[in-house]
């Protein structure tokens, strides 16, 4: 939900280990050569086996424009923007082929430009086989991978609707401060798991973008798979989360079904949540109404409503429950407690809308104690200081 940022170090080291290959390859169909690979003879030895080929003039045509566009815009690290008006030029390209054809062409690009085998771990390296150079996939996990990419982004929630989690796990690890019987021995391949990756510019379509950073976004399968699906996701009209932030264009809100309820005795029927533009004061926060049309493309609304009133609920009760005078007190019983330690024992999130995407449903959180009057940065100044 917040903006996210790559770090310099991740684009380097990504375009280090796909760049090459990949340029090398685009450089050989091109030409009209055969592109090699390691393969196994029936004796089980090492044996080279064709991979790709160009067998046309208008087929190497198509990949000597790929190769002139990728050297000059790296795709693996050109930001979201470039790649969209490259979308165009692509289609270009594209215009001379059959579908049969096309279809052809889209899965060779799926395989210079393997988002699977980034996301496996694997990466592509030349060894010569029978004195004719091959390419051949091998581990990196321990390096770099998609495991790492979503580990070094430091985010913990859905980057759509900051509701599930997302990670990057480490299985059959000693936990911390215990001794390590292991000490010496290595992770395995199989125990890197992680979240889904979403290709912002649709993957199909366009898999020379398969291994771009900026176009794989960290998501939820409910966002990614069971709501958007291959559904075409419109740059010009929705936002983009290493672009701008979704909390600077909408807020949730709350609403009381009825009159006179007990907010002790609140139930999920009394209340629902609405999404909105509009911040506590009735201020428009941005007039850009691509913000709007992502909440309702990854339907925020009723998922929210349908699965997430009671939550809404916990901190509407937080709030209006726990008297100020309480909260002073906590204070005192624990003077060394930190502000943000004790708006997470409060709330459970703190209150910096930086942090979100470290909370689940942090943005929800946030967003209902502002409209309960909890969270402008002049109203925490003045608690706290009372505190």
């Amino acid at each position: 939900m917040r903006k996210l940022v790559i770090n310099d170090d991740d684009l380097e080291l990504h375009k280090d280990t796909y760049s090459t290959p990949i340029e090398d390859i685009l450089g050989l169909l091109a030409k009209g050569d055969t592109v090699k690979k390691v393969g196994k003879a029936e004796d089980g030895k090492l044996t080279d086996i064709d991979w790709l080929s160009a067998k046309t003039p208008e087929e190497q045509d198509f990949y000597k424009g790929i190769l002139e566009k990728y050297q000059e815009k790296n795709f693996l690290t050109t930001e979201l923007d470039g790649l969209v008006k490259l979308c165009k030029e692509f289609d270009k390209l594209y215009e001379p082929f059959q579908k049969e054809k096309l279809v052809e062409i889209k899965n060779n690009l799926k395989e210079i430009f393997n988002y699977e085998k980034f996301g496996a771990g694997q990466k592509l390296v030349v060894k010569t086989i029978n004195n004719v150079q091959c390419y051949s996939w091998t581990n990196c996990t321990e390096s770099w991978s998609a495991w790492h990419f979503i580990k070094h982004l430091n985010v913990r929630t859905c980057c759509y609707c900051n509701a599930e989690t997302i990670f990057a796990l480490l299985l059959n690890q000693p936990c911390p401060g215990v001794e390590e019987k292991r000490s010496n021995s290595k992770a395995k391949k199989e125990d890197y798991k992680r979240s889904a990756l979403d290709h912002y510019i649709g993957h199909s379509e366009y898999p020379a973008f398969g291994l771009s950073l900026y176009n794989l976004v960290p998501a939820c399968t409910r966002c990614n798979t069971n709501i958007r699906g291959a559904k075409v996701l419109d740059y010009q009209s929705n936002i983009h989360p290493y672009e701008e932030s979704f909390d600077d264009f909408f807020r949730f809100k709350y609403f009381v079904k009825k009159t006179g309820v007990d907010f002790q005795a609140l139930t999920e029927d009394d209340i629902g949540l609405i999404v909105s533009q509009l911040d506590k004061d009735g201020h428009i926060i941005n007039i850009d109404k691509r913000g709007m049309n992502t909440a309702k493309f990854f339907h925020l609304k009723e998922v929210y409503n349908q699965l997430h009133r009671s939550e809404a609920i916990d901190t509407i009760r937080r709030y209006t429950l726990i008297p100020e005078a309480r909260r002073k007190e906590l204070e005192q019983h624990y003077p060394n407690i930190g502000r943000v330690v004790l708006e997470r024992m409060l709330w459970g999130v703190d209150c910096d809308r930086n942090n979100i995407n470290q909370y689940r449903l942090g943005k929800l959180t946030l967003d209902l104690l502002e409209q309960l009057g909890a969270t402008s940065q002049d109203e925490l100044d003045r608690i706290w200081q009372k505190w």
